[in-house]
């Protein structure tokens, strides 16, 4: 998948693990769609997922709009 756009979803899935942690997906530089989970740990954020965005986070996130 690829986007020319530079807008992005955010999930906030902090209620469902003990620390805080959030789901981005958008474009990288290059237009290719990427989805990235964060952690908060102490005030500072980790990128601890990051890979192009799999077909079964797209339609959990967007439905079946493709």
């Amino acid at each position: 998948m690829r986007c020319n756009t530079r807008s992005f979803v955010f999930v906030d899935s902090t209620r469902a693990f003990d620390t805080p942690r959030y789901l981005l997906v958008g474009p990288d530089r290059a237009g290719n769609v990427l989805e990235l989970v964060i952690v908060d740990v102490g005030g500072e954020e980790l990128v601890i997922h990051a890979m192009p965005l799999r077909h079964s986070t797209a339609e959990e996130l967007f439905g079946d709009e493709r």
